[in-house]
Order: C-alpha cells, then structure tokens, then sequence
C-alpha cells in the first residue's frame, strides 16, 4: 500500500503528460483549439504538485521513523509489522527516496522560475510565465495584499 501512494505522486503528472500529448495528436481538438498548450501542462503539474507538497513529503518521511519492540526490534511506525533493516523496509526508502526527488526537483523548478519570472516578465518570453500560473497567479497588482 505505501507503494501505490508513492506512485500516486508520480502517476498523475506524468498522466498530465500524456494527456497532454494525446490532445496534441487527435485533429478534432487540434482544429478547435482544445489541445493543451505545454506550457499550461506544466502548470497543471505544477499545481498538483505544489497542492499536494506537504503530504508528499509526509508520506516521504514514513519509512525513516522507527521504534523499538520490547524485544529489541525496530519497526515503521505507521506500518508495525514491516521490520526496519528487511527486504520490505528497503524497498519503503528507496520508494520514499523516489519521492524526495520528485519534491526536491518541484522545489528547484520553483525557484528558478520565481528568479527568471522578473526577467521573463519584462522580455520577450512572456509566453514563460504560463508555466509559473500556479506559483504567480496570487500576486497581481490588482489585489490589495
């Protein structure tokens, strides 16, 4: 079960992906206009992503947090049964290690894109902004805050 949450995370944006292509393929949505841009498939993963941030990194963290039996074993603390050091707890960290990645890799998309978002802004590449709608979408002149 800890897997297939992992893999939830990793599933659906690169679901987004190939909805994305999908849509570019077919000719009837190419025609009205209805085939998604790149740039708003980025996003859209990024919007997953950054709804979904903490509880990945939550769920990223289970396989770290052990405690002792009376017998002097360690088990996952959210799953008791699965002993820490066994095949079982191998395959949790390098699933949790696959999560990590994926948030620390959202966390660097983020930050080069609020650094370079200046830049892009005043440039001719606004078109770069609509992969940062999800980081920037709040901050418009036209709120007070």
């Amino acid at each position: 079960t800890f897997q297939m949450t992992v893999l939830f995370f990793w599933c659906i944006p690169w679901s987004f992906v190939l909805l994305g292509c999908i849509s570019n393929v077919i000719p009837v949505l190419k025609k009205r206009h209805l085939a998604w841009e790149w740039r708003r498939t980025i996003s859209l993963i990024g919007n997953f992503l950054q709804i979904g941030f903490t509880t990945m990194a939550s769920i990223a963290l289970v396989p770290f947090m052990c405690f002792k039996h009376p017998i002097g074993k360690f088990s996952v603390l959210k799953y008791p049964d699965i002993f820490c050091g066994s095949p079982e707890h191998h395959l949790m960290r390098w699933s949790s290690a696959s999560l990590i990645l994926l948030g620390t890799t959202f966390v660097s998309f983020c930050a080069v894109g609020v650094i370079s978002a200046p830049a892009w802004s005043n440039g001719s590449e606004k078109r770069r902004l609509e992969m940062l709608t999800f980081l920037l979408h709040r901050f418009r002149p036209s709120k007070w805050w």
